[in-house]
């Protein structure tokens, strides 16, 4: 009888390994597309809307545009809003 590491062998931890790192890798494009779709909504020119904001009760929130400053600071994220009203 075999044994785990005979039964998987060279060949599977390679296979794993690589499924590994391409799931890894596939997770992080995901996310840096959010970042950049999220990022290109919040600069369009379009007057932003959040209503219904729990800890300001019963307000609205507009602003113009918005910017996600990830590398500005790193490793602190930063939030620009311009013309922004309560």
């Amino acid at each position: 009888m075999k044994t785990k590491s005979e039964k998987w062998g060279f060949k599977g931890m390679k296979t794993l390994f690589k499924l590994l790192f391409w799931g890894v890798v596939l997770v992080l494009i995901i996310i840096a597309m959010a970042l950049i779709s999220a990022n290109a909504y919040l600069q369009s020119n379009k007057t932003k809307l959040f209503e219904e904001i729990p800890f300001l009760a019963n307000s609205t929130v507009t602003f113009d545009q918005a910017y996600i400053g990830i590398f500005d600071n790193f490793p602190h994220a930063s939030l620009v809003l311009n013309n922004i009203t309560i």
